[in-house]
């Protein structure tokens, strides 16, 4: 198929940030064959043709980081700081199972293009009743609506409660905490290993899809994790991506556990880093 789209305005986003007015793009199957004044444009015939008259043109956006499993609960939670919201949300994720995780996709994905957003990074934790915690069905949605998209499987080896910095709260808000909790309960080698089998099956830049390591946290992921992850994604010149002192309990955290720094420069040397989340707390 060749798509002419006539007359926008397009923002190249060049280093010389270049303007074009009465330009012209032209595509050639899935690639980009022309973009550029219009009167330099390669002629037709072509399949269809887009006025884009009044319109402006531009790369797309991409969105840096995300958890599509979010979409289908966004306003049903309590309005909490983010370590006692976090209990809550995980607890809601039990419920839900491939068919959700489609759908959700699904929602985030058309929201994201029909606002200009063509890549996006899923930070993807689910429910370990499903295979890869419902990867698998989010990855398929993006695919369907032709969404470019890095998707890193969440890693964390260590239970909920071992990552806030509780003191010493009343007992009955500890149990609390727990109670609501979705332990992991698995051993690192095991997060390890489903990890590669993730890649391994889903992994396919030809259908826009990058799966890569995702540990969740400095202070959820014991360091054996944090290295083996990081050798991963070095072993296979893939991304990497992390939270990172989101918060103020969780900088107290990681000063605790001396990660940050060792997060923060690219795991230690071992790999490519990918963009980090939050990092708001950083000193």
């Amino acid at each position: 198929m060749k798509l002419l789209v006539r007359n926008p305005l397009i923002v190249t986003m060049n280093e010389d940030n270049d303007v074009i007015e009465n330009g012209a793009m032209v595509v050639a199957g899935n690639r980009l064959a022309y973009v550029g004044p219009a009167e330099w444009a390669p002629l037709g015939p072509f399949d269809r043709t887009i006025d884009a008259s009044r319109m402006i043109a531009m790369p797309g956006m991409v969105n840096s980081h995300c958890h599509s499993p979010a979409n289908l609960v966004r306003g049903m939670m309590p309005s909490k700081p983010l370590e006692i919201w976090r209990a809550y949300y995980r607890a809601s994720l039990r419920d839900m199972r491939d068919e959700d995780f489609y759908a959700s996709a699904l929602l985030g994905g058309m929201e994201m293009l029909k606002s200009g957003t063509t890549t996006v990074l899923d930070h993807f934790f689910g429910n370990q009743a499903c295979r890869f915690m419902g990867a698998g069905a989010a990855i398929q949605a993006m695919r369907d609506l032709g969404l470019r998209h890095v998707v890193a499987l969440t890693l964390s080896d260590k239970s909920y409660e071992e990552t806030i910095p509780l003191g010493n709260t009343a007992a009955d808000l500890n149990n609390e905490i727990k109670r609501m909790s979705q332990k992991e309960g698995k051993p690192t080698k095991a997060w390890l290993d489903d990890c590669e089998a993730f890649i391994d099956t889903l992994h396919a830049p030809e259908k826009l899809t990058t799966a890569c390591p995702g540990p969740s946290a400095v202070q959820r992921c014991t360091d054996e994790l944090l290295a083996k992850s990081a050798e991963m994604a070095r072993r296979r010149n893939l991304p990497i991506h992390i939270h990172l002192a989101e918060t103020k309990a969780q900088q107290v955290m990681g000063r605790q556990l001396r990660q940050i720094a060792f997060a923060a420069s690219g795991f230690a040397g071992r790999v490519r880093r990918g963009p980090l989340a939050g990092a708001l707390n950083l000193d």
